[in-house]
C-alpha cells in the first residue's frame, strides 16, 4: 500500500542532507569524548640524548712500542675521539592530572551533551519533513498513474466509437456529422492521454527528487501499480 511504499521510500532515501545530519551527530559525539577526556590524566614520555665534550688544546699522546720498552712514539688524537666526549641520556615519564578546573570541564561536557541531543532532534525533524514530502510525491504519483490508465481506456473507447461511426456511415445509418463528432472526440481523448503521460512523468520526477534517487523498473512497478 501507500504507507508501505512510503516507509520503503524514506528508508532508501539518498538525499545528501541525511548524510550531513548523521555526520553532525557523529561529530558532536566525538567532541563530547574530547570534553570528557579532560577528566583523565595525561602521560608524556620524554627522552633526551646529548654529548658533552672536553677537548684540550694539546691532543698529543705518547705511545710505547710493545716490542721495545725503550721505544716511544707520539700520535695526535682526533677532534671527535671517544676519550674527549661523554654521552648523557635523560629519559622518563611525566604525569599531569587536573583535579579541579573551576567546573569549566563539566560545563563543556554538558554543552556537548546538549549539542548531541539537539543534533538528534534536528535529524528526526528532518526525517519527518522528508517523510511528508515523500508521502505527497507518492500520492501524486499514484494519482497520475490512475489518470494515465483512465485516459488510456478513454482512448480505446474513443477509437472503438470512431470505428463504429465509420461503419454505420458506410451502412447509411449514420450521418457525416456523427463521424466528425467521433473523430473530434478521439482527438480530444488522445490530447488528454498525452497530458496524462506528461503529468505522470512530472510526478515521477518529483518523487525521485523527494527520495534523492532514480526509480528503477521494479520500484516503479510497485509504486505505480496500486
Amino acid at each position: 500500500g501507500i504507507r508501505d511504499d512510503l516507509v520503503t521510500g524514506v528508508q532508501t532515501c539518498a538525499l545528501p542532507i541525511f548524510d550531513q545530519a548523521r555526520y553532525n551527530i557523529e561529530l558532536q559525539v566525538v567532541q563530547l569524548r574530547v570534553a570528557q577526556s579532560e577528566y583523565l590524566p595525561t602521560i608524556d614520555a620524554f627522552l633526551n640524548v646529548g654529548y658533552i665534550g672536553n677537548i684540550p688544546d694539546n691532543r698529543l699522546s705518547v705511545l710505547s712500542d710493545p716490542n721495545d720498552p725503550f721505544a716511544f712514539s707520539t700520535a695526535e688524537n682526533g677532534y671527535f675521539s671517544d676519550s674527549y666526549w661523554d654521552m648523557s641520556v635523560n629519559a622518563g615519564f611525566r604525569l599531569n592530572w587536573t583535579l579541579f578546573s573551576g567546573l569549566a570541564a563539566r560545563r563543556r561536557v554538558q554543552q556537548r551533551k546538549i549539542a548531541i541531543e539537539k543534533a538528534r532532534i534536528d535529524a528526526e525533524f528532518l526525517e519527518q519533513i522528508v517523510e511528508l514530502d515523500v508521502e505527497r510525491a507518492l500520492r501524486d504519483l499514484h494519482a497520475a498513474r490512475q489518470r494515465l490508465l483512465s485516459q488510456e481506456q478513454n482512448v480505446d473507447r474513443a477509437e472503438l466509437n470512431y470505428t463504429f461511426a465509420q461503419a454505420r456511415l458506410a451502412e447509411g445509418v449514420a450521418s457525416p456529422i456523427e463521424v466528425r463528432e467521433a473523430s473530434s472526440q478521439l482527438d480530444q481523448t488522445r490530447i488528454n492521454y498525452l497530458q496524462a503521460i506528461f503529468d505522470f512523468l512530472v510526478a515521477e520526477a518529483s518523487f525521485e527528487t523527494a527520495v534523492g534517487t532514480p526509480i528503477n523498473a521494479s520500484v516503479d512497478a510497485s509504486l505505480t501499480s496500486n
